[in-house]
């Protein structure tokens, strides 16, 4: 992981413009990956994402401002797809990790 001072150095002068600052040292998003369809109800209502219309698995992913994968900050742990994006961050206190007076950065999905 690069330092703070290389991170500065190497920040996209757009998140300056855009946010006034080079505060932002997460960016998270949820992932899901599609499933075959599940056989067993129980398992289905678990897997279906309403977002994606089928049985998915989400995995959150986030790298700092400059490209490089967050290391450790989110865990390597995957939900079924019906779980609201809100609820896997929280669950795995990603923004916990983030150092104080830093933001994070999340896509809303559209």
């Amino acid at each position: 992981m690069p330092t703070r001072c290389q991170l500065l150095k190497a920040y996209p002068i757009h998140f300056i413009r855009k946010w006034g600052d080079a505060r932002i040292a997460l960016l998270l998003d949820a992932t899901e990956i599609w499933t075959q369809t599940a056989s067993d109800t129980n398992v289905g209502a678990i897997l279906y994402s309403n977002y994606k219309g089928h049985d998915t698995m989400k995995r959150l992913a986030g790298c700092n401002p400059i490209g490089c994968m967050s290391d450790g900050s989110v865990p390597d742990k995957v939900y079924g797809g019906s779980i609201w994006d809100v609820m896997a961050t929280e669950d795995t206190k990603t923004v916990l990790t983030v150092p104080y007076g830093s933001r994070v950065q999340v896509d809303k999905g559209v």
